[in-house]
């Protein structure tokens, strides 16, 4: 199955159950093959699909540093990044973004 298509699938598991069955499948997987695509799905889905539970977004930022860190030279992952800025959660600091 590709990235794609297993993202939509887990997302609506998880947004039409309320779960975090598909978030923990992710992490499973994560502690066999660590990737930036896993860890950018396990951020989508606590984002779009979880975000009414709570820390979530804090999780959800642990993930989107992930990639970062994996994928240095990729900007569209500094990019999403920035969202985290955006929110009232407010999980990424202005001085962490220089």
């Amino acid at each position: 199955m590709d990235i794609d298509t297993l993202r939509d699938s887990l997302f609506l598991i998880a947004y039409d159950n309320e779960n975090l069955i598909p978030y923990r499948f992710v992490n499973y997987v994560l502690l066999e093959q660590e990737t930036t695509q896993l860890h950018y799905l396990a951020s989508f889905l606590l984002c779009m699909a979880l975000n009414h539970l709570d820390g979530a977004y804090q999780t959800d930022f642990f993930h989107a540093t992930k990639p970062d860190k994996l994928a240095l030279n990729d900007i569209s992952y500094m990019e999403y990044l920035l969202f985290f800025y955006e929110i009232p959660d407010q999980c990424l600091k202005r001085e962490q973004m220089i």
